[in-house]
């Protein structure tokens, strides 16, 4: 899994919608304290949620939580909606028209550009009378004190690949070769899955583009010690489109397996500039 942000803006200025539940029963608000790092050998997130919030009560009963980011410029009333209404009083799914993306574990919305899915880990609250007194006086003067969440990265999904933002969300890993690898998979909103193996070394660069299903979408990058197995699963279950080389052995090749390579994965680049 590979995470770029910016991790101080990410939450004070994005407003993460922090969401727990099950499709048929979740809570969503937003939030701007938060963490990303590396805790007990794990990627953690760690979120701040007072216990005075609806949301709590679906912190405490389940296993998992997501944060979904969605740009601000595009989505800013929503945010402000689900940040100064609960959901106690009203559908804040249908007040704010976005539209459920279940994920193997938690509830997302297909609105998001990046979606961050976590496996909670501890939970604890915060001890008041360690803070400093500016800090209490400020943020608990009227008691109601955050308990803090954390969770481990057990997914992450973006709408970014090579820098270029689309419309698909993607998963991106490193694959067999000490990092000289690297598997991206591809799901776009017409529930299209593809999947590209591409490998640069000292003896060339070779690419191989697969169709996929939503089971191997949703299983990559989500295994531990991930690094060959995700790759393993796209060779195993995918239907192999197109391969290309160039390696310094060889003359440059590609085989194409299916015609319509280009247009399944048309988010990718891919290395020949033909079709045979």
């Amino acid at each position: 899994m590979k995470l770029k942000t910016e991790i101080f803006e990410s939450f004070d200025k994005g407003w993460p919608i922090l969401t727990a539940g099950t499709k048929d029963n979740f809570n969503m608000m937003i939030i701007s304290w938060g963490g990303m790092g590396t805790l007990w050998g794990k990627p953690v997130v760690s979120v701040f949620v007072r216990r005075s919030r609806y949301t709590h009560e679906f912190m405490d009963k389940e296993d998992y939580f997501t944060l979904t980011f969605v740009d601000r410029y595009w989505y800013n009333e929503q945010l402000k909606l689900i940040g100064s209404r609960s959901g106690r009083d009203i559908d804040k799914l249908k007040e704010t028209g976005f539209n459920v993306l279940e994920r193997p574990h938690g509830i997302s919305f297909t609105q998001g550009r990046l979606i961050v899915v976590c496996r909670k880990l501890f939970r604890q609250q915060l001890d008041t009378n360690a803070m400093p007194e500016e800090i209490r006086a400020k943020f608990y003067k009227d008691g109601d004190p955050h308990d803090m969440y954390i969770g481990e990265v057990v997914e992450i999904l973006s709408d970014t690949y090579k820098d270029q933002r689309s419309s698909n969300l993607y998963k991106t890993g490193e694959g067999t070769g000490d990092g000289s690898s690297r598997w991206t998979v591809c799901m776009t909103q017409e529930g299209v899955y593809t999947a590209e193996l591409y490998f640069m070394g000292a003896g060339g660069a070779h690419q191989t583009l697969y169709e996929i299903d939503k089971d191997v979408f949703d299983k990559a990058g989500t295994f531990d010690d991930d690094d060959y197995k995700t790759e393993n699963l796209i060779k195993e279950k995918g239907r192999r489109l197109y391969e290309a080389a160039d390696e310094r052995q060889s003359q440059p090749w590609q085989a194409v397996a299916d015609k319509d390579y280009d247009k399944l994965c048309s988010w990718a680049d891919i290395m020949g500039d033909k079709k045979d």
